[in-house]
């Protein structure tokens, strides 16, 4: 029992440091949704809080990875992975937070100002942004993750881009957003069961918040013809 007292911060720091990016975003989030919420209207500072901290797990997301060769990405594989809980985190907030932010605004009983839609749209776009770069981030654990046979280790592997042996973070980011924008792939072969079910997963997914994104749009337009 001591022994696992003990070792409860130790996963608990290792925990926030494996998520220092989603947590510094989402702590980012709340700080500017309290201090706005003393200038800016509900919908509004909601809007702005949501925008912040997507904006800003982007620009971590993008600044950490990009650079990265196959080697580096292989090294780091484990590490830059978020997991799918916090996908699901992730998912939920971008369709409760900005889509229903939305509806809040257009069904509040007064015309809806410009500038209240446009933020809140921006907040839609940027959770469908990050939603995919995330899973960008989780394809890359799976595909590097190395696996020992033997006294020769390889790459799991799982996914086969065309013309390409060890793909790089563009690849990976490529596949993701194909995959976000048509719930389907494109020239990339899935070669692998567990990269068909996250593969598969993914496009359910893409195509519940694309359908979510659509009906958003309908119910734009009508609130505003009103």
């Amino acid at each position: 029992m001591a022994m696992w007292r003990m070792a409860m911060p130790n996963r608990v720091i290792a925990h926030i440091r494996h998520h220092v990016r989603f947590y510094v975003s989402l702590l980012v989030g709340i700080a500017i949704w309290r201090f706005a919420g003393d200038t800016f209207p509900r919908p509004l500072h909601i809007s702005i809080a949501a925008d912040g901290a997507y904006s800003l797990y982007l620009l971590l997301m993008f600044t950490n990875m990009i650079p990265l060769m196959p080697e580096h990405l292989r090294r780091r594989a484990n590490y830059e992975d978020e997991g799918i809980g916090i996908i699901t985190v992730i998912t939920v907030a971008a369709i409760v937070l900005s889509v229903g932010n939305i509806f809040v605004i257009l069904n509040a009983g007064t015309p809806p100002a410009g500038l209240h839609i446009i933020l809140a749209l921006i907040g839609v776009l940027l959770g469908w942004l990050t939603l995919h770069v995330v899973m960008a981030a989780h394809y890359i654990h799976v595909f590097y993750t190395e696996v020992r046979g033997g006294e020769t280790r390889r790459d799991t592997g799982g996914l086969d881009f065309p013309g390409t042996k060890e793909p790089t973070y563009w690849e990976f980011i490529y596949h993701s957003f194909v995959i976000g924008m048509t719930a389907q792939t494109s020239d990339t072969q899935v070669t692998s069961t567990r990269m068909r079910r996250i593969t598969l997963g993914h496009s359910m997914l893409s195509f519940f918040y694309n359908t979510v994104l659509i009906a958003l749009a309908v119910n734009i337009v009508v609130g505003l013809s009103k």
